[in-house]
């Protein structure tokens, strides 16, 4: 047993052709994240119900003050639920991709040379 996923920003990177709704046909399990943008085009691409719709208006995420997450939609066939992550701190900093958050990270790895240990220095001095 296995499967393909694909986790995109926005569905708009899909092509909207045979070839791009072919992928959307055979994808059994959609994950949704926070949308900042309009709905509409997610919502007709994957025929979403009124009720996943809500659940992705629901969707919320925290990542400024204790305990920190994210939230998403996982849309399996017809249904759906929304899921929270919990970050730890050292997630957060592994996995930001914003460049102006990331740029504490990235200049410690400079000094450091290691990933792990530049993250260990930041939350030693509480970044």
């Amino acid at each position: 047993n296995g499967s393909i996923g694909i986790i995109l920003q926005n569905i708009n990177q899909i092509p909207d052709n045979e070839i791009g709704n072919a992928i959307i046909g055979n994808t059994h399990t959609f994950y949704i994240l926070k949308q900042d943008k309009s709905i509409e085009p997610l919502r007709d691409r994957l025929n979403l119900s009124s009720h996943d719709c809500n659940q992705v208006h629901s969707i919320s995420n925290n990542l400024s003050s204790s305990p920190m997450y994210t939230e998403f939609l996982m849309k399996m066939g017809d249904k759906s639920n929304v899921y929270r992550l919990e970050l730890p701190k050292e997630a957060l900093l592994a996995y930001r991709s914003e460049a102006k958050e990331k740029e504490p990270v990235l200049n410690e790895f400079s000094r450091t040379g290691s990933m792990e240990q530049a993250i260990t220095n930041l939350l030693k001095n509480n970044l």
